[in-house]
């Protein structure tokens, strides 16, 4: 059977029977017309993305920081840089945004690994054009690599949001508060 992801902005809340999402997270009108034509082509639902919105300044951001690098512990350390990936860690980002299409959760959507190389991380990096991006990366100290990044994508113009570009900690190194570490370090980054 097909499968596929819906951004719960594209479809109304409907009144009447809902469909739950497997992964936990939301559900959608068993009779919103788009939901009838897809399921009537064998596909059923498999996740729901969700979008969220933050006003910045956030207040505390640097307390929240601080929070969550204690928690992390001493075996990571954030790096940060706005636009190109320096040369150092031109690899380990290609190896973390292959690792993006395999392990980022997509509940049982199969995803094919989509390769990236030193090449085309330099090659994403010029195409940036007005919208620089703020990275933050975790280094794990004990191998010298990168185990995390997440990005964000910032508009020229500042009263347009900023956009999550993508976020991810290689399952090995999960349970560490690395992801929340990235996203406010990031904020915080992006804030200073």
């Amino acid at each position: 059977m097909a499968e596929f992801t819906i951004d719960e902005l594209s479809i109304p809340d409907l009144p009447g029977e809902r469909i739950p999402s497997p992964t936990g997270f939301g559900s959608i009108s068993a009779d919103h017309p788009d939901v009838r034509f897809l399921q009537k082509r064998g596909y059923r639902l498999e996740q729901i993305e969700r979008l969220s919105r933050l006003a910045l300044p956030v207040n505390g951001v640097e307390a929240l920081v601080i929070a969550a690098q204690e928690r992390s512990g001493p075996d990571y350390l954030p790096h940060y840089w706005i636009a190109r990936t320096p040369e150092r860690w031109q690899g380990d980002l290609a190896n973390l945004l292959t690792h993006m299409s395999t392990d980022a959760p997509s509940a049982g959507l199969e995803e094919p690994e989509d390769v990236w190389t030193v090449e085309r991380v330099i090659e994403s990096d010029s195409r940036m054009g007005s919208r620089p991006r703020y990275t933050v990366v975790i280094e794990h100290l004990r191998t010298g690599h990168l185990v995390g990044f997440s990005k964000l994508s910032v508009p020229a113009q500042t009263h347009r949001a900023v956009d999550q570009y993508g976020t991810l900690v290689l399952k090995e190194h999960r349970g560490h508060a690395l992801g929340m570490l990235m996203k406010v370090g990031n904020i915080a980054h992006l804030q200073r």
